[in-house]
């Protein structure tokens, strides 16, 4: 065979498929349709004689060459567990809509989609929460930890960039960051939250784990098979998750009704 030989494990036949199928397929440079018909019936060969020869997980078992091949071309295309090609994205966001206003009452979810030439798009974004996004503890510990900048003293303190850590620098800082929080704040949807965000993320975990949840349950409608290092893009649909709709439309504070802070209900607020 000319892409694989009988000595190649498993994770060894996928990498090399991937390798060759984003070098070949037609929507990668021209590609070479025949080309990539002829790899797709060595791999086929490959994957079977690997399957029966070599130790597989038990996810690989239940997995077929076919399956495999529908995507992915670049090595860090997922799929998420709910994704049904046969969904449109307004299915979607209707279900996504169902579940948070299920798991989550007492918050507030906006959650919509448009649609555009070349794809479509879902945007949730939090309008109204049950705790304050953030307080002073949170913003004054994130802040003097993140007048950082490739290296040197770099921050916007909400008039300019400084590079100096002064208090009067820092309150600015602090100032500007909480209004951002609760005005626009957005979230990168490749973030591992229970790893980066509380570092990343001036918001009290209680919010953070609200919007995690919500945000992993619109994902696991999704599949992303892009490289942003060749310009390659395939997903889905793509995401936009933030607090707060702009200066007009800030994320809104409203206890719940019959809502009591009682010592056993306060949870204590994790910072970075």
């Amino acid at each position: 065979m000319k892409y694989f030989n009988t000595t190649m494990s498993m994770t060894q036949i996928k990498a090399t498929y991937r390798e060759w199928a984003f070098k070949l397929h037609s929507d990668v440079n021209g590609g070479d349709d025949e080309a990539m018909k002829d790899l797709n019936v060595q791999f086929e060969y490959a994957y079977k004689y690997a399957k029966s020869h070599n130790i597989v997980s038990d996810e690989e078992k239940k997995e077929s060459a076919e399956s495999f091949t529908r995507k992915f071309y670049t090595q860090n295309g997922w799929c998420g567990s709910r994704y049904d090609s046969s969904l449109s994205t307004t299915d979607i966001a209707k279900k996504v809509r169902e579940y948070a206003k299920y798991a989550y009452p007492d918050f507030k979810f906006s959650i919509s989609c448009k649609y555009y030439s070349g794809g479509s798009s879902c945007s949730m974004t939090l309008a109204q929460s049950p705790y304050e996004l953030t307080n002073e503890d949170i913003l004054d510990r994130w802040c003097r930890a993140n007048t950082q900048m490739y290296g040197r003293t770099e921050f916007y303190n909400g008039e300019e960039w400084v590079h100096e850590v002064t208090e009067e620098n820092i309150a600015k800082y602090k100032e500007f960051t909480k209004r951002k929080v609760y005005e626009d704040w957005n979230f990168n949807q490749y973030y591992d939250f229970g790893k980066d965000m509380t570092e990343r993320s001036p918001i009290d975990i209680r919010v953070l784990d609200a919007i995690a949840d919500v945000m992993n349950y619109l994902k696991s409608f999704n599949y992303d098979d892009s490289d942003a290092m060749t310009d390659y893009f395939d997903c889905g649909f793509y995401m936009h998750v933030s607090i707060g709709r702009g200066r007009d439309k800030p994320c809104v504070v409203k206890e719940p009704k019959n809502f009591k802070i009682t010592d056993k209900s306060k949870k204590e607020v994790k910072v970075a």
